[in-house]
Order: structure tokens, then sequence, then C-alpha cells
């Protein structure tokens, strides 16, 4: 892999997996090493994972960010912290401009879609979450309208 390669993460895709029954989490996009964008997180099953969300959108590094991807046409069920989780826990951590789209979301301990900042300066804004299909947890189980956050 070239040095430039390394330097960031995007244009992937995750497509068409199954992350049932976990210890910990589903699927993560986060920003670890590199700043994390223009991916596509579609068509994935996150169920009934025990003590964490089913999806989530992070970012734990300073000014890397995790920003302008797709998540769409999910099922996230059961899992022991929200359906889809936008979130980050440092100051100066970046989560922006992502679409969520068409994901069913449902039995999820803390809800269906959640959006959560730990600490100042810390960013959470500019994501879309729209036509969300929801169970339990509240919401209807057709939503059309589109917000920003």
């Amino acid at each position: 892999m070239d040095y430039e390669a390394r330097r960031r993460l995007q244009d992937s895709f995750i497509v068409d997996n199954q992350s049932v029954k976990n210890k910990d989490g589903g699927l993560q996009l986060s920003d670890e090493t590199v700043p994390t964008f223009d991916n596509v997180v579609s068509g994935n099953k996150v169920e009934d994972n025990a003590v964490d969300c089913g999806m989530t959108i992070v970012s734990h590094v300073a000014n890397h960010g995790t920003y302008d991807n797709t998540i769409s046409n999910n099922w996230s069920v059961g899992n022991g912290a929200a359906g889809i989780m936008l979130d980050t826990p440092v100051p100066g951590g970046i989560v922006s401009n992502n679409t969520v789209t068409n994901n069913y979301v449902e039995y999820n301990n803390l809800g269906g879609i959640g959006l959560h900042t730990h600490a100042p300066g810390s960013i959470v804004n500019g994501n879309t979450i729209e036509k969300l299909g929801c169970g339990q947890q509240g919401g209807s189980a057709s939503n059309e309208s589109t917000s920003r956050y």
C-alpha cells in the first residue's frame, strides 16, 4: 500500500455483511488512523450485539474526521446500545455530512438513531437522517421526513 493510501480511508464499500450476536457491537466506521470519508455502508444486517451499538459512525481522533459517508438500506435490530450511532468522544473529533437513509431499526436499547458528543469542541453536524423505518423504540413504521443534525 502506498503512503497516500495509508493516510486516508475513502471510496470503500461495506456491503451485504452480517454481524450477529457479538460480545460487543456490530459494524464501526472510524477515523482511528486516518480520516474516513466517501464510503458506503449498505445492505448489512447487525443484530443482537450484546453491549454496544449496531452500527457506529465515530471520530476517535481530533481533526481527522468521519464525514461524507452513506449509511443506507441496513437492518439494525436488538443491539445493546443505539441501532445506528453518530458520535465522537474526543475534543476536536468530527462526524459531519454523513447521510443515513432508508435503514430499519428496532428493539435497540438506546433507541434507533443516536447523535452524541462526549467532549467540548467535538463536532457532530451537517448529517442527514431520512426515510427511517422504526419499530419498538419509538417513531413510526415509515418516516418520510428528512432531518439535518
